[in-house]
């Protein structure tokens, strides 16, 4: 069922999605989706008629509206974000030198702190296979005991316990990239909107 795509069970709203947004978990995990536009790229030249739809969270647009509301909050209102950063030296000591910076991460606060679980716990799994392999090999290392068998059974348990976490947090990734993304776009389109307005 995961590896079907979902585009079926949409409503007519929702059907202009891209692929990446529809595929399954199979499909995003190894970029199935993508296979389609690249052949396609290889036919002919591509035209934006011939791209996917672009991700609704990825639109300059929305980006840049969340970020001006941020941006516009406590200072002086007639000076709007694209032209404060076009004329930074008009503006020197009524703003921070770190404003953009600071501004930025709190406007998508939310969007930099999803991905920080996700790497929490795929770094403890990966921290804790060395140590759990020191921990079997000193279990193999040791003359048999009353409780060998129960120290074995739970070596085993928490291998398991070690590998399926990987598999499970491995797959994550895409979260932590969807963010490099995702920055990428609204820094990109705010320095397209601060050169167009710059004199």
């Amino acid at each position: 069922m995961e590896v079907k795509e979902k585009r079926d069970y949409l409503t007519e709203i929702d059907k202009h999605r891209g692929p990446e947004e529809l595929s399954g978990i199979l499909s995003q995990g190894i970029y199935y989706w993508l296979n389609q536009l690249i052949v396609r790229g290889y036919n002919k030249v591509l035209s934006l008629e011939d791209l996917y739809p672009l991700d609704e969270n990825l639109s300059a647009r929305s980006l840049q509206d969340r970020f001006r509301k941020d941006w516009n909050t406590g200072i002086n209102h007639s000076l709007d974000f694209p032209l404060v950063l076009a004329n930074a030296q008009l503006v020197a000591g009524r703003t921070s030198r770190h404003r953009l910076l600071f501004k930025t991460a709190n406007t998508f606060k939310w969007e930099l702190v999803a991905p920080v679980f996700p790497r929490v716990v795929l770094i403890a799994f990966t921290m804790s296979q060395p140590l759990l392999l020191n921990k079997f090999v000193g279990f193999l290392s040791e003359a048999p005991g009353q409780d060998t068998a129960y120290v074995g059974y739970g070596l085993i348990v928490a291998y398991g316990i070690v590998y399926l976490g990987l598999a499970v947090s491995h797959p994550l990734n895409p979260i932590i990239l969807g963010l490099i993304r995702f920055f990428r776009c609204h820094l990109l389109s705010t320095r397209i909107e601060t050169i167009a307005l710059s004199p």
